[in-house]
């Protein structure tokens, strides 16, 4: 039997559709050597998104909002974006591109040196729009 021990080597781990709520403490779901930073959906089935990254790294959630399961976490020289657009959003597609558009922009100016990564589910997003404004 061959073990793959690959996942070790990751500093970063962004996952979408956690389905975590309130009563799942972060005992519970927490990765040894990870601090976990998470964002649940309230009031509704499934959703919610959850970064984990690595303890040697210094990190911290950057802009609170909680109109979209965007979570914007930058951990040392990079922001990561976890995102779940679910097929029945409670918000216009519209409003999310422009949150994400005005994020990227603030984070840009904030830190000038970093690298800006947005990964999750996409669900209908038009994302070919997004890419072609931010690049």
């Amino acid at each position: 039997m061959c073990i793959n021990y690959s996942f070790l080597k990751t500093f970063i781990a962004i996952i979408s559709e956690t389905h975590f709520k309130k009563k799942h403490t972060d005992s519970v779901i927490s990765i040894p050597g990870y601090v976990l930073y998470r964002r649940d959906r309230k009031k509704r089935r499934g959703g919610g998104v959850a970064v984990y990254v690595r303890s040697s790294i210094p990190s911290a959630i950057w802009n609170d909002d909680r109109t979209y399961e965007l979570l914007w976490v930058q951990a040392g020289r990079v922001i990561v974006g976890a995102l779940y657009n679910p097929p029945k959003a409670q918000y216009s597609q519209q409003s999310l591109l422009d949150y994400i558009e005005q994020s990227v922009d603030d984070l840009s100016k904030q830190f000038l040196d970093s690298v800006i990564d947005l990964a999750g589910v996409m669900n209908q997003l038009q994302i070919t729009v997004l890419s072609s404004k931010l690049g």
